[in-house]
């Protein structure tokens, strides 16, 4: 099995001490995330699992405890996506560390496992008007600023564009109120000068571009300029970053579980919404529940 670690909250910036347990223990127990009231069990035994896939916005916490990950059974066989938007703190992540303290994380991390082992995300990226503006001209620029200091450290970047969910329109609401600020849909003109600026730009540097499930008329646009479909978990692209892992056949398949134009391979998510501290408020998941450090549970569950 693949383990994603995880799309549902940071794992590597908050819960490294309780994944080191999990992979002591070799276990882990993941509620199940539409009905609490059932659960799952993962073995987390190397025997079991093929690769380990992490997603941060801050994996610096994690970094201590690689090379104990790699004597416990995992070396060279777990890869990160490590997410750096250019946004306003303040505004949409206050809870982040600055932005040069992540670009060096990113070249820490880099020099401890490798450039193909990360993968970059410019993610989301975010259109709004008023008092401060994120627009086509901000996006060149700022992508531009990142791959300069990014480019030796990565071989793949992936894009996406904000998707609107129930959960955060209350943020959209609060922006407007609080900094008159909108969150606006790019048209597909916007979409199309981006992603063109986006792949000539990161193929300058060497870098490859993927989408990340975006719908079908942004995919239209975002295939025409270059970017190839979106798929951050799969079992190709795990085996060419991580040559030591063979995939079984049996995964080598489209996950169920993820939405209709997503092409990630069958994996096991670990994580459990609303436990992130970050609380950016783009996010689908900002609800925050208190952990507990000693559970077996995937992550905190009261």
């Amino acid at each position: 099995m693949i383990i994603s670690a995880s799309r549902r909250t940071d794992i590597p910036a908050f819960y490294g001490e309780w994944f080191m347990r999990r992979l002591k223990d070799g276990f882990v127990v993941i509620p199940n995330p539409f009905n609490t009231h059932r659960f799952s069990i993962q073995s987390l035994s190397p025997n079991d699992v093929e690769a380990i896939v992490f997603w941060s916005k801050n994996p610096l916490p994690l970094i201590t405890f690689l090379s104990a990950i790699d004597r416990l059974g995992f070396h060279n066989r777990y890869l990160f996506h490590f997410t750096l938007n250019p946004y306003y703190q303040t505004v949409f992540e206050p809870h982040l560390p600055p932005l040069s303290e992540r670009i060096d994380t990113f070249s820490r991390l880099a020099d401890t496992i490798g450039p193909t082992r990360i993968i970059w995300r410019y993610d989301p990226i975010i259109f709004c008007k008023g008092n401060l503006k994120l627009d086509l001209t901000f996006h060149q620029q700022a992508f531009f600023h990142l791959i300069k200091f990014l480019h030796p450290f990565t071989k793949k970047v992936v894009v996406s564009f904000l998707d609107f969910y129930k959960k955060n329109h209350w943020f959209f609401k609060t922006l407007k109120k609080q900094y008159n600020l909108e969150i606006i849909e790019p048209d597909l003109n916007a979409i199309d000068d981006l992603t063109k600026n986006i792949t000539e730009t990161a193929n300058s540097f060497g870098i490859e571009v993927f989408g990340c499930c975006e719908k079908t008329e942004y995919s239209k646009v975002m295939k025409k300029n270059g970017i190839k479909p979106g798929r951050c978990i799969h079992f190709n692209d795990i085996e060419s970053a991580l040559p030591e892992v063979k995939i079984p056949k049996k995964i080598q398949k489209k996950d169920p579980g993820q939405r209709a134009n997503c092409g990630c391979t069958i994996s096991k998510d670990i994580g459990v919404y609303h436990t992130c501290w970050y609380r950016c408020g783009y996010c689908y998941a900002t609800d925050f529940r208190r952990f507990k450090p000693n559970s077996s549970l995937s992550l905190p569950y009261l």
